[in-house]
């Protein structure tokens, strides 16, 4: 487990009251958010790019927000509607998964955690497309 999860799981816990901590887990919020900002800059595009997105979001909810690795990640790929979402761009969010083939149905793929030249929303299982619109719908 990296430091950065140790930390996030920790701050999860807090958060919903736990009183068991990770040990090892200790670090400043900003060594958390320098150290995502280096994996968004770093880290292939697909699935590991989604878990640096998916952590930048758990952090959003905790109230502890740091746009800058989300922002990164939209620069790196800006075909992914979730990576702009995330990053606050919801406007060009929005516009790009209007603009896409979506075939739901019968799919295996959640297409966010793909790079998008891979185009994984035409074998979506649909409910990557749900979860999308419910968080623009918010907005």
């Amino acid at each position: 487990m990296t430091p950065q999860m140790r930390y996030l799981t920790n701050r999860v816990a807090e958060a919903v009251g736990c009183t068991g901590r990770l040990s090892g887990a200790w670090m400043p919020t900003v060594l958390f958010w320098s150290l995502e900002w280096l994996s968004a800059l770093f880290t292939p595009l697909g699935y590991e790019c989604h878990l640096v997105s998916v952590k930048a979001l758990i952090m959003k909810l905790l109230g502890s927000w740091d746009a800058g690795a989300a922002e990164i990640l939209a620069r790196r790929d800006s075909g992914n509607p979730w990576f702009l979402y995330l990053a606050g761009d919801t406007d060009r969010a929005a516009l790009s998964l209007l603009s896409l083939d979506v075939q739901p149905g019968g799919g295996h793929q959640w297409s966010w955690e793909r790079d998008s030249a891979e185009k994984a929303w035409k074998d979506s299982m649909g409910y990557d497309i749900v979860f999308l619109c419910n968080l623009l719908s918010k907005d």
